[in-house]
C-alpha cells in the first residue's frame, strides 16, 4: 500500500514537539521533493595577523520543499463526491500555516507551528516557511477546482543538547544537533 502524505500539527511540550489530532492527508502524492542545506562562511583573523577565508561561520538548519501537492474538487478522486478546493487548501493553512500566539514576558509573539511530515520513509518535524498555491482549473462560476501547492519547509531546529531525527529513505538517518552556533549534519 502506498502511504500520502500527511502534515499533522505539533505542540512542544518543552523541546519535544507531539502531533496533535489536527491533521492534513494529500489526496495525491506531489511530483517530488527538494532538500537544501546552506551554510554560511567567514574569515578566521589569526592573532600575527592576516586573514582565512573559508571558515564555517554557521551551517543553517536544512530546508525541504515539497513540489505541486494537488488538490482536486471535480470528485475524480474521491468516487464522485465533489469537494470545495477552497476546504482543503484552508485545511492545510490551518494545520501547517496559521500562526500561534505565544506569550514573552507581556509582549505577545506569534510563531509558525511545529508540524511532522510523513510520506512514505520520510519523517521529520518542520516549521513553513512559505506556501505557494495556484489554481489551474475552474468551475463556470469561477470557484477553483483544482489547486497545485507548493511548500517551502525549514527543519524544525531543537533547543540545545536535544537533537531531532529525520529520516529519508531505508537507510540514511541524519541527525540535526546544535552546538552554540553551528548545526551539524552527521549521518548516524
Amino acid at each position: 500500500m502506498k502511504s500520502r502524505l500527511r502534515i499533522s500539527r505539533c505542540t512542544l511540550s518543552g523541546s519535544t514537539p507531539t502531533p496533535t489530532g489536527l491533521k492534513f492527508e494529500a489526496m495525491v502524492n506531489p511530483t517530488g521533493y527538494d532538500i537544501k542545506d546552506a551554510t554560511e562562511f567567514g574569515e578566521f583573523k589569526p592573532a600575527k595577523g592576516g586573514t582565512l577565508p573559508g571558515m564555517v561561520k554557521l551551517r543553517k538548519p536544512a530546508s525541504f520543499s515539497i513540489k505541486e501537492l494537488v488538490l482536486d474538487g471535480t470528485g475524480v478522486l474521491t468516487n464522485g463526491v465533489e469537494v470545495e478546493v477552497k476546504d482543503l487548501v484552508g485545511q492545510l493553512y490551518k494545520v501547517a500555516y496559521d500562526f500561534e500566539e505565544q506569550t514573552n514576558g507581556d509582549a505577545k509573539v506569534y510563531v509558525a507551528p511545529v508540524v511532522q511530515l510523513q510520506w512514505g520513509k520520510i519523517l521529520g518535524f518542520f516549521r513553513t516557511r512559505g506556501i505557494s498555491v495556484s489554481y489551474p482549473l475552474f468551475k463556470p462560476d469561477g470557484s477553483p477546482l483544482r489547486a497545485k501547492i507548493s511548500l517551502e519547509l525549514d527543519v524544525f531546529s531543537m533547543p540545545e543538547k536535544t537533537a531531532q531525527a529525520m529520516t529519508f529513505g531505508a537507510v540514511d538517518y541524519f541527525t540535526m544537533a546544535r552546538s552554540k552556533n553551528l548545526t551539524s549534519f552527521r549521518k548516524a
